[in-house]
């Protein structure tokens, strides 16, 4: 590969070098794609740094990973902060549509779409971004797609289908559900090849997700928000949906040692 080396005192040259290698399993090799200088490489450049050492490599400012990793962190924070720090998908439709009135949360709705497709570009161009793991779990890509889609089957499965049949038709909640299902499909490639994506909850799992969407229309109720007629009909259609991404969350975030 290229870089820029040191050759000694105001002597910096393009040189070729050779590929950085894995040394021990917590290591991670970044593609840089264009970096920056600051003050300090001021200093290495005139000597004042004694360790410097013919042929060291300079550049230490990241430009293109750094701006991807702060726009999916943002993306996750929006979820968290969405969903009134809580990461319940029924709170963030829930305050979507307060009053029963999605025509401003809808607005909302279509920035967090584009934000998971932000989201899943950053990491078809640097995969490495899944590796960056933070303490707080509303960061972890597992967390926000969980939310994303979560919440994208529950709007789709638990309102009213005559009052908001525009809004389960509509463009933001196809956009986000696309991309959120885009992303986990692309780490699973990824990161978790021969993975596959669809699993039949079983008897222990259907009850639980039958609390979890009973929480929902209580919650979507209380907001003035009107659910869906036949409760019956609904939860086949929110399992059906669930279906499609539990599985890739379940396997993805074990991986940076997070629980969902």
């Amino acid at each position: 590969m290229k870089a820029l080396c040191w050759m000694g005192t105001n002597d910096v040259r393009v040189e070729t070098v050779p590929d950085p290698k894995i040394l021990n399993s917590r290591d991670a090799i970044v593609k840089i794609t264009s970096t920056a200088i600051c003050g300090s490489d001021l200093h290495l450049l005139d000597g004042y740094v004694p360790t410097m050492e013919k042929g060291d490599i300079l550049g230490h400012e990241p430009m293109q990973v750094y701006t991807a990793l702060r726009n999916r962190n943002s993306t996750a924070l929006s979820f968290h902060l969405a969903s009134a720090e809580t990461g319940d998908a029924a709170e963030l439709v829930a305050g979507l549509g307060a009053q029963g009135k999605f025509d401003g949360g809808y607005s909302n709705l279509s920035e967090l779409a584009v934000k998971v497709t932000e989201a899943k570009e950053g990491h078809h161009f640097y995969p490495v971004l899944f590796y960056f793991r933070f303490s707080e779990p509303h960061y972890a890509v597992s967390r926000f797609t969980l939310v994303a889609l979560n919440s994208i089957t529950l709007i789709k499965s638990a309102l009213d289908d005559q009052k908001y049949e525009w809004l389960k038709e509509s463009a933001a909640v196809a956009q986000l559900w696309r991309a959120s299902m885009l992303l986990l499909t692309n780490l699973t490639e990824n990161f978790l090849p021969g993975e596959t994506g669809k699993k039949q909850p079983d008897e222990q799992a259907r009850e639980r997700w039958h609390r979890r969407y009973q929480d929902a229309l209580q919650r979507f109720r209380q907001a003035g928000i009107e659910t869906i007629a036949d409760e019956t009909e609904g939860f086949e259609i929110y399992v059906s949906l669930r279906v499609e991404w539990d599985k890739l969350i379940a396997s993805l975030a074990p991986l940076l040692a997070y629980e969902v």
